[in-house]
């Protein structure tokens, strides 16, 4: 067993707790780690975030441990190593919260198809909003409980709240109110091509099961560590889930066309390119020279 001096700093005023000194065996990972200063400080293992402070080109720069699988010798810390320790407040299950967000659309859309509307009123374009709503939701549902690989188990709970509002808000209500109702009229516009949207959607949504299984198996292969994803829309962007999702939206848009549907599209697309330009950056800061430089964020070739 090597053991190493880490001390531990916490920048919380208000669990006021002086510097400490712990000795930990160097493979130790961040998430027990975690669960040792909670015990030392009795602050909450979930709200605890671990970061460093360097100098970099005259700037003070944060860097946060949020991989919980990392050992402490896999980050290269010696004897002395000071961390930082924050209380980040009250957090909740990440999955919990994945759960919540995605599961609450499905209620939503069933109450208006089933209760608003009934199935006997129910017209072509409506049974398929039906559809194509329960399985894009139920997928995310599986995929929060199965696929998804998390390398911090807990968020914020604002989170829930924000989330919530987007998708049980801006889905749920907005696409029940408006389209899951007796006198919603389809719209004849593009009725030769909406078989084809149809096809589309569906396409557009196996795509975006691959890209997180890809992510799942490169982040199961590298034991939680970031990798750079190849495959599924990748070799474009940095975040192609995201991009197959907008595009499945935007061919439910197209097949339902109404304001409601495509307001929830471009909603959605803003988010997604904050999202992803924000983890575009993570990768190039990551990955520097290795990171594909033709890569865009979100939209091929665009953005």
């Amino acid at each position: 067993m090597s053991l190493v001096t880490i001390n531990v700093v916490n920048t919380s005023k208000k669990d006021k707790i002086e510097e400490q000194q712990m000795k930990i065996d160097v493979n130790t990972n961040i998430g027990t780690l975690k669960k040792l200063i909670s015990e030392q400080t009795r602050i909450p293992h979930s709200q605890i975030g671990i970061y460093v402070e360097e100098e970099k080109d005259g700037k003070t720069v944060k860097t946060y441990f949020t991989n919980i699988y990392k050992t402490i010798g896999a980050l290269g810390w010696k004897n002395n190593q000071t961390i930082l320790v924050k209380n980040q407040g009250f957090q909740m299950f990440r999955r919990f919260i994945y759960f919540i967000e995605y599961f609450g659309p499905i209620v939503i859309i069933l109450y208006y198809y089933f209760i608003k509307l009934t199935p006997a009123l129910a017209n072509t374009t409506q049974n398929m909003v039906l559809l194509m709503s329960l399985f894009h939701y139920t997928k995310r549902v599986i995929e929060s409980i199965y696929v998804h690989q998390f390398s911090f188990d807990y968020l914020p709970w604002m989170n829930l709240l924000i989330n919530c509002t987007y998708y049980w808000g801006l889905f749920g209500f907005n696409i029940g109110h408006f389209i899951l109702n007796p006198n919603f009229e389809e719209s004849t516009i593009f009725n030769k091509f909406k078989n084809i949207f149809v096809i589309f959607f569906f396409s557009c949504e196996f795509q975006n099961l691959q890209c997180h299984l890809h992510l799942k198996n490169i982040k199961e292969e590298n034991q939680g560590e970031r990798a750079i994803p190849t495959k599924h829309g990748f070799e474009l962007v940095s975040m192609a889930n995201y991009f197959w999702e907008f595009l499945s939206w935007a061919f439910f848009s197209l097949y339902v066309n109404h304001p409601s549907a495509y307001v929830f599209c471009i909603a959605g697309l803003g988010i997604m390119s904050t999202w992803a330009l924000k983890r575009h950056k993570e990768y190039k800061q990551i990955f520097g020279a290795k990171y594909p430089k033709n890569r865009k964020a979100i939209i091929p070739f665009i953005l």
